[in-house]
C-alpha cells in the first residue's frame, strides 16, 4: 500500500496504519506508526519490525509504500527511496509473505491499543491506495513522481 501523510507530531499520535481482522481478536498485523519519535516504525507479522531512518514529522508532505513480496521480503520506502528493509522470514508465512487477503478491515488513521504507542494520528493523509500486486522500486519512485 501507499499514502501521503503530513506530520509535525511525535510521540503518540502518529501516523498508524493497520490489518486486522477482529473476528480474530485484537492482533493486527502489517502496521505502520510513528509512535516514539520522528521516523517510522514498520511491522509486518509480530515478529518482524524495522524503524525507519528518514524524518517524516517535518511538517512536509511525503509518500510512504509499504511492499511485502515474497521473494525479496518487507521493503518500505519514503519519498521514493529505501526507507528499510528486510528478507528476515515471518514464523507463519516464510519470507515478506504478501498475505494481505485475510484482513476483514483496514484502518487508516487511527488503532485501538495497536502497536507503537500510535492513537488518532495527528495531520493529514491524502492518496492512500492499495496494490494486489508487488511494486518494484521502480515503479515506487514512478508513484512518487507521479503524484508528487
Amino acid at each position: 500500500f501507499s499514502m501521503w501523510f503530513k506530520t509535525s507530531a511525535t510521540g503518540p499520535g502518529g501516523l498508524q496504519v493497520i490489518e486486522g481482522n477482529a473476528t480474530w481478536g485484537s492482533g493486527y498485523d502489517r502496521v505502520v506508526g510513528s509512535g516514539t519519535g520522528s521516523t517510522l516504525q514498520y511491522n509486518a507479522w509480530s515478529e518482524v519490525n524495522m524503524l525507519g531512518v528518514t524524518t517524516v514529522n517535518d511538517g512536509n508532505w511525503h509518500l510512504m509504500t509499504y511492499v511485502l513480496d515474497e521473494s525479496n521480503g518487507f521493503l518500505t520506502y519514503i519519498d521514493g527511496k529505501p526507507d528499510v528493509s528486510t528478507t528476515t522470514p515471518t514464523t507463519n508465512c516464510g519470507e515478506g509473505c504478501s498475505g494481505f487477503n485475510w484482513a476483514a478491515e483496514y484502518w487508516i488513521g487511527y488503532a485501538a491499543d495497536g502497536r507503537f504507542n500510535a492513537g488518532y494520528f495527528s495531520g493529514l493523509i491524502d492518496d492512500v491506495r492499495m496494490y494486489n500486486h508487488v511494486l518494484s522500486p521502480t515503479a515506487v519512485l514512478q508513484l512518487y513522481n507521479a503524484t508528487k
